[in-house]
C-alpha cells in the first residue's frame, strides 16, 4: 500500500473542491462590501396606513409588556394600527396584560394539530376578515420583541414605496448575556447585513427572519388569511414571494429588539426545527419551484438566488468532512503500517486545514462586528470570547441538519425565558397608567 500517492490524490481532490467553495463563496465578497455601506433609505410620505399587528403570544405573560410598551411609544398615528394578541387559552395572564394596554386579544380556538406560529395568524387573519375589517398591511411580531419608537413610520414609509413585504433591521436585547446569546445574534448580523441588503437590490428576494415585517393586504386579501403554516413559515413566506414577484424591501432605518436562546441546548432545539421546516418546505414546493423558473416572466435570478444560496456552504461543509476524515484514516493507516513520515504530514495537513478553516471563520466574525459596531454593543472580553467560538458554533449546524434530516416528529416548542411567568398579584400591582379597555376578539 503506497501511502505517499494515496496523500497526494486526497490532496489533490481537496484542492479542487477547495477552489470550487471558493468559487461559489466568491459572489458573497460583494455582499460584504455591500454590508458597510448605507442601505437605502425611502422617502418621507404625508400618506398613512391603516396597520394591525399580529402578536402570537401563547404563555408570553413574562415578556409581552415590554412589547406593548413599545408600541405605547410609537411616533405614528395611534388611530392608524390596531394590536391583536394571539393566545390559546382565557385563563393565559397575556389576555390580562394586553386587556389592560387597551389592545386586542384574541383567543384561538382550532387547536388541533395547529400548533405552529403559521396557524396561530391564520386564524386571526381569518376572524379579521370575517368582520370586514380593512387594513393596508399586516405586521408580524414576537411576543418577546419590542420595536423602535420610529418603527411604524418607518416602515410606513416602505409600504407606500410599493414594497409589498418589508422587512427591519433585527437587533437583539440580550446580545451582551452569554457567548451563546452573542453568536447567536450575529446570524442576525449576517441575515440583516451580509444578505438582504444585496439580496434586495439585486434579485428581488430576501431571507424573511420570522419577525419584524409586514405582508401587504394585497398578498392577504388573495387568501383572507395565511397559508404559511409549516415550521418554518418565514422560510415558506421566502418561497412564496420570491416565486410570485412581490416587490420586497429591507428598511434598515428603524429597529425590532429580539431576545436570543443563553443556552446551546435551546439553540439546537430551535435550530433542528428550523432545519426540518427548511426540508420540508422546499420539498413542498419543489415542483413549483421548477415550474414557475421556467415559465418566461419569472424572477429567474432571485429564483436562484433563494434556493441556491446554501449550496456555497454545503459544498463547503462537504469539503470540510471529507478531507479531515480522509487524512485521519490515511494516519491510522500510517500507524498500522509504521509509517512515521506520512503519520506526521498527514496530522500536520491536517491541523493546517483546520487552522485555515477556523480562522476563515473568526476573520468572518471580526468583519460581522465592525459592520455593526454603531448597533451592537458587548464587552471586549466577550467580543474576544465570541471570535474564538463563533466557528464552533457555526459548525453546529451540521449536527443540527442531521439531527432534523432524519427526525420525524419535530414541532413547535416554546423557548425558554429568562423571566418567569407572572402571577396575578404581580399583575393587580403593576395596573397603574395603564387603560382597561378591549375584550377578546
Amino acid at each position: 500500500m503506497d501511502l505517499t500517492n494515496i496523500l497526494n490524490l486526497i490532496n489533490q481532490i481537496a484542492m479542487i473542491l477547495i477552489i470550487v467553495s471558493l468559487v461559489l463563496f466568491s459572489y458573497r465578497l460583494i455582499y460584504i462590501v455591500l454590508g458597510f455601506k448605507k442601505g437605502k433609505r425611502y422617502k418621507k410620505t404625508n400618506q398613512k396606513g391603516k396597520y394591525a399587528i399580529l402578536v402570537p403570544a401563547r404563555e408570553e405573560s413574562s415578556v409581552i409588556e415590554n412589547l406593548l410598551k413599545s408600541i405605547k411609544k410609537q411616533t405614528y398615528d395611534k388611530n392608524f394600527f390596531d394590536v391583536y394578541v394571539i393566545t390559546e387559552s382565557e385563563s393565559d395572564l397575556t389576555n390580562r396584560i394586553t386587556q389592560n394596554y387597551g389592545y386586542n386579544y384574541f383567543v384561538r380556538k382550532d387547536l388541533e394539530n395547529k400548533q405552529t406560529k403559521g396557524y396561530a395568524l391564520d386564524e386571526v387573519i381569518k376572524n379579521i376578515y370575517s368582520k370586514k375589517l380593512s387594513y393596508d398591511a399586516f405586521f408580524i411580531i414576537d411576543a418577546d420583541n419590542t420595536i423602535a419608537p420610529n418603527y411604524l413610520e418607518e416602515m410606513n414609509k416602505a409600504y407606500f414605496a410599493g414594497i409589498d413585504v418589508g422587512m427591519s433591521y433585527k437587533n437583539v436585547t440580550n446580545l451582551d448575556y452569554n457567548w451563546v446569546s452573542c453568536c447567536s445574534s450575529l446570524l442576525f448580523c449576517n441575515v440583516n447585513t451580509f444578505q438582504n441588503k444585496a439580496k434586495t437590490r439585486f434579485f428581488n428576494t430576501m431571507l424573511i427572519s420570522g419577525t419584524g415585517l409586514y405582508i401587504s393586504s394585497k398578498i392577504i386579501d388573495n387568501f383572507k388569511g395565511f397559508p404559511f403554516t409549516s415550521l418554518t413559515e418565514d422560510y415558506e413566506l421566502t418561497n412564496f414571494i420570491t416565486l410570485n414577484k412581490y416587490k420586497v424591501g429591507y428598511v434598515e432605518t428603524t429597529e425590532v429588539y429580539v431576545e436570543q436562546p443563553i443556552k446551546l441546548s435551546t439553540i439546537n432545539k430551535q435550530r433542528i426545527r428550523w432545519c426540518r421546516g427548511y426540508f420540508d418546505v422546499n420539498k413542498k414546493l419543489n415542483k413549483e419551484t421548477k415550474k414557475t423558473f421556467k415559465s418566461k416572466n419569472s424572477n429567474k435570478l432571485g429564483i436562484l438566488e433563494c434556493k441556491l444560496s446554501l449550496i456555497p456552504n454545503v459544498v463547503a461543509i462537504v469539503t470540510l468532512l471529507l478531507y479531515s476524515l480522509s487524512l485521519i484514516v490515511v494516519a491510522i493507516l500510517a500507524i498500522i503500517t509504521k509509517d512515521i513520515e506520512i503519520l506526521e504530514t498527514s496530522l500536520l495537513t491536517l491541523l493546517k486545514f483546520l487552522a485555515v478553516y477556523y480562522l476563515s471563520l473568526s476573520l468572518y466574525t471580526v468583519l460581522q462586528f465592525i459592520a455593526e459596531r454603531d448597533r451592537i454593543f458587548v464587552s471586549k472580553k466577550l467580543m474576544l470570547i465570541t471570535v474564538a467560538l463563533n466557528p464552533f458554533f457555526i459548525n453546529l449546524f451540521i449536527y443540527q441538519a442531521v439531527v432534523a434530516l432524519f427526525s420525524k416528529n419535530i414541532g413547535w416548542k416554546k423557548i425558554e425565558r429568562a423571566d418567569e411567568i407572572l402571577s396575578i398579584d404581580e399583575l393587580v400591582n403593576d395596573e397603574e397608567n395603564v387603560t382597561i379597555g378591549v375584550n377578546n376578539g
